[in-house]
């Protein structure tokens, strides 16, 4: 019985069969993918510098559902003001 490659075995065949400027094109094309949009990036910068921000959030959910809503950032911002009030009046 022949046990199957693990995806690093697979991958790591492929590699070793590739000539060196395949390889160059590979990593290329992997460091295009993992770098950041501008979007991404400007948001960052935004993020780092206090700008631009609607939270807190306490979730991953909690984020996802402000982010997947139709609210203005205004409405979220207050619903998160609300929360937060509650948070620290509960504490």
């Amino acid at each position: 019985m022949r046990i199957a490659p693990t995806p690093r075995e697979t991958l790591r065949q492929i590699v070793d069969n590739l000539s060196e400027d395949k390889v160059w094109d590979a990593l290329l094309a992997v460091e295009d993918i993992l770098e950041p949009n501008e979007e991404t990036k400007q948001a960052i910068k935004d993020a780092e510098q206090g700008k631009n921000i609607i939270g807190p959030f306490y979730s991953v959910e909690e984020m996802n559902e402000a982010l997947l809503s139709d609210k203005t950032d205004e409405e979220i911002m207050l619903e998160c003001a609300m929360k937060e009030k509650e948070r620290k009046k509960l504490a």
